[in-house]
């Protein structure tokens, strides 16, 4: 018999929804704009927090507490770097939302250096809390509060010192008179080099950055050395929540930290070439950027191209990885050169732009295992023929410079009214591009990673399916290019611990209580083949619930839960380094 898990607190939620026996999504869903939840601590402040508790695994995993954040929102985006780790050097560096006390800023940005991964010196107001960039100090930041807003922190280094790149919230700034929410890009770095803890003060990202027009966000940046320059060289890419499209900046010079960043080009032209936002989200992802050591780079987002949306596309109707690449270090960037069969597609300015090809997805979909599935609860029959890509995904360079997805990927039904199902074939899948050369079309591949069929068939505590909070990333080993990570959280139920009878009626669904050591943990999957097989998912923080549902002062959840994980790009042939988070269930606070 099959049955769902659902994490859904009815007696919290004050909501009743019975599901199917096999849970169903609709297809075709867009993705919201990332804004965080409203600031609820002062409602659900019944203790000071909930436990932080290191890993019981017996794998040899080592963990370390690094900070406290505030509303630590800017990790759930998948495109975002938080965690830098250069392996030749041994340095380490983290960017994140810092916890600044109760009801004060979400906004603070803290960061923290390691050599070793285990033993962290941190530091605060990365980005001058209190007194904003764009001047003032009282009453001339972000709804008058006169403090920095800083959003979606990530994380760069050069063999010298840490780079802070983000987006500050300056909505209400002084002069502000046009874009939604006047995203402006920023960075800063340790003038002290590593260990110094002198932060600069907040340098501007856009040399042209008007507040009339220009709206930053959720950006994603990638570092890389020029031997024949003798530098480093950056490039970020943000979504633009006004103007849309993906804008990115692309370093000129930089010396000693400073950066001078040229003014921005449109890396994916949202406007002619894709599907539009609208007011209930969007089908496009925020823009990813990864670079090779040596400055092979690839930038772009999963998408749907122009006419999609109605079958109309000439180029291809699935929802696809759609990028561009760069061979100099992110001073040019272009498209492939074959037919659309190649996965090469024209743009409006004439660049072109790599996707996955059809085939691939083709594939996909002929080689799940079930095509064809019974619902019990309703007593109806439907045909798995299609599919649908989700927004948690990853895309990075390997060290030889090729492509790698991970992608969250639906069966569907391909009928108009038809439905997205968790099935054993929903999960994570990978899908690479070997990289033959500038403009050259690409050979593809596919392999299956694992199932998200549990996990995303729970709900969280919004009530919202769980799909949109696994988030995956992607590493590969600078020893050896055949060596990938896959690093993702997804639950563990534990044993069933419910009544059994309910499980002889097709349409009950298990609840939380039926399992009381349910929890999110974070897997590890490794391939040593190029991403062509994987090993069994390893649970390298295995932290069962161990409260049995009971919590104090009426909290929905106080177990220790492992969330957001992401993975440096660069690790070794036997370790893959990892920052996660754990939230606090007695505040609005992961």
């Amino acid at each position: 018999m099959k049955r769902s898990i659902s994490t859904m607190l009815v007696g919290i939620l004050s909501i009743g929804v019975v599901f199917s026996a096999y849970k169903k999504v609709p297809k075709n869903e867009k993705m919201q704009y990332r804004f965080e939840p409203g600031m609820t601590e002062e409602a659900l402040q019944t203790h000071g927090s909930t436990p932080i508790a290191f890993p019981n695994t017996r794998n040899s995993g080592e963990f370390a507490l690094i900070d406290s954040s505030g509303n630590g929102y800017g990790m759930v985006a998948a495109n975002t770097h938080p965690l830098f780790v250069d392996l030749d050097n041994e340095n380490w560096f983290t960017c994140y939302r810092q916890f600044a006390g109760i009801a004060t800023t979400h906004g603070q940005l803290g960061g923290a250096v390691s050599e070793d991964g285990e033993d962290w010196q941190v530091y605060s107001n990365l980005n001058y809390n209190g007194n904003p960039p764009w001047g003032g100090g009282s009453g001339t930041g972000n709804g008058g509060t006169g403090t920095s807003q800083g959003r979606y922190p990530s994380a760069i280094g050069t063999e010298d010192q840490p780079i802070a790149i983000w987006n500050e919230y300056a909505a209400n700034a002084q002069n502000s008179n046009g874009s939604l929410y006047d995203g402006r890009p920023y960075y800063a770095y340790d003038q002290g080099g590593w260990g110094g803890g002198l932060f600069s003060y907040p340098e501007e990202l856009d040399p042209l950055w008007a507040s009339d027009t220009k709206d930053f966000w959720v950006g994603s940046p990638a570092i890389s050395y020029n031997d024949d320059e003798g530098s480093y060289v950056v490039n970020v890419a943000f979504n633009d929540w006004t103007r849309n499209d993906r804008w990115l900046f692309h370093s000129e010079a930089m010396e000693d930290g400073y950066i001078v960043f040229g003014t921005e080009y449109k890396i994916i032209d949202e406007v002619n070439d894709l599907v539009g936002g609208d007011s209930d989200g969007s089908f496009n992802t925020s823009p990813y950027v990864s670079c090779t050591q040596d400055g092979i780079c690839m930038a772009g987002l999963i998408g749907l191209f122009l006419g999609a949306d109605t079958d109309a596309s000439d180029v291809s109707n699935y929802h696809t990885g759609i990028f561009r690449m760069s061979e100099d270090h992110g001073a040019s960037w272009g498209g492939c050169n074959g037919s659309v069969e190649d996965g090469c597609a024209d743009s409006f300015n004439g660049d072109g732009y790599y996707f996955i090809p059809d085939s691939i997805w083709d594939d996909i979909v002929a080689n799940f295992s079930e095509s064809e599935i019974t619902d019990e609860c309703e007593g109806t029959t439907h045909t798995l023929d299609s599919f649908w890509t989700y927004y948690e995904d990853d895309m990075k360079v390997d060290s030889d410079g090729n492509v790698h997805f991970v992608i969250q990927v639906l069966p569907c039904e391909s009928t108009e009214e038809g439905f997205c199902w968790y099935t054993a074939d929903a999960g994570l899948y990978h899908i690479k591009g070997m990289n033959n050369g500038p403009g050259e079309a690409m050979d593809w591949s596919w392999s299956y990673v694992m199932t998200g069929e549990a996990t995303w068939s729970f709900s969280d505590l919004t009530g919202d399916t769980y799909i949109w909070n696994n988030l995956s990333s992607l590493s590969f080993s600078i020893e050896d290019p055949d060596v990938v990570y896959v690093v993702t959280g997804m639950a563990t139920p534990g044993s069933f611990d419910g009544d059994e009878a309910n499980l002889e009626d097709p349409c009950y669904i298990t609840t939380m209580s039926d399992y009381p050591e349910w929890s999110e943990d974070i897997y590890v999957v490794k391939s040593t083949d190029g991403g062509a097989t994987w090993w069994n998912p390893l649970n390298v923080t295995n932290t069962p619930d161990d409260t049995g549902g009971i919590c104090p002062n009426g909290l929905p959840k106080c177990a220790p839960e492992e969330t957001y994980p992401h993975s440096a790009q660069w690790a070794t042939d036997d370790q893959v380094h990892i920052m996660y988070q754990m939230p606090n269930f007695a505040f609005n606070e992961i």
